[in-house]
């Protein structure tokens, strides 16, 4: 590993890696260590821990065909996220992972 931070990270590694399993998210985990949460996500990948998926993929995969066929529908992208209890952003970010726009939606 490069760097003074990801080293003394590895001082904290068993730690960080109960913090992350048990559900700690990168930043909660930067700001207890002082780094930010690319220092923390590659400190993980370094020491091969497998990552979570991200929160919009856990939340929204199920609703993946409601979803789509709301917002080819007409349905604007705030709704949605209230709807599915989630930021306006996690929405933008499922239908553009999908390749979705307004004129192709199903």
């Amino acid at each position: 590993m490069k760097g003074h931070v990801l080293k003394r990270l590895a001082e904290h590694g068993p730690a960080i890696f109960a913090q992350y399993a048990g559900g700690a998210d990168f930043k909660e985990i930067g700001e207890q260590y002082g780094c930010s949460w690319q220092t923390v996500r590659r400190f993980l990948i370094a020491n091969d821990v497998p990552l979570r998926r991200p929160i919009w993929k856990l939340k929204l995969d199920p609703f993946e065909t409601e979803i789509c066929a709301a917002y080819a529908a007409g349905a604007e992208v705030c709704d949605l996220a209230a709807q599915y209890e989630v930021q306006s952003e996690t929405v933008r970010r499922f239908l553009f992972a999908r390749y979705l726009h307004r004129d192709e939606a199903i």
